[in-house]
């Protein structure tokens, strides 16, 4: 008799234990955000926020600029927020050309309220910091650049 007893018990629990971690599980959504309002708040509440980008969708700010051939993605962390909530946040990297040559790369983004993005890149060659490269591009938010909130 115990034996039957511990088998709903033990089903009990692995239940109560599921159930448990559903709201876990449902709070690892990852939405898009459809504006920097949304992107802000997001960030005041401390969720993880990400950007990706895909440069042929964007425009370069000079006549000399390339077409956008590339995609990638950053982790917005740190941001800022100017008064008239443009969102501003960066990334650094340090790495190396496909020809060996070490180089660090800095990426700037800066999207305003009206849904304006604004990508820039600087290649520096090192170790002596100096600019080998900066193109910038602008993007619509919801195209060229994407936000997204894990709630």
């Amino acid at each position: 008799m115990a034996q039957t007893n511990m088998k709903p018990i033990a089903c009990r629990f692995a239940t109560l234990a599921s159930l448990a971690a559903l709201p876990v599980l449902a709070h690892a959504q990852t939405i898009p955000l459809p504006d920097v309002l949304a992107a802000e708040h997001a960030l005041s509440l401390g969720k993880p926020v990400t950007a990706t980008i895909d440069l042929s969708r964007c425009t370069g700010d000079t006549a000399t600029t390339p077409a956008g051939t590339t995609r990638g993605g950053v982790t917005v962390n740190p941001y800022r927020i100017q008064p008239d909530n443009t969102l501003s946040f960066s990334d650094t990297h340090f790495t190396v050309r496909s020809d060996g040559t070490p180089i660090t790369q800095f990426l700037r983004y800066t999207i305003d309220a009206t849904g304006t993005a604004r990508f820039a890149s600087y290649i520096f060659a090192m170790p002596a910091y100096t600019l080998q490269s900066h193109v910038s591009y602008t993007c619509k938010l919801g195209e060229g650049v994407k936000l997204f909130a894990q709630f």
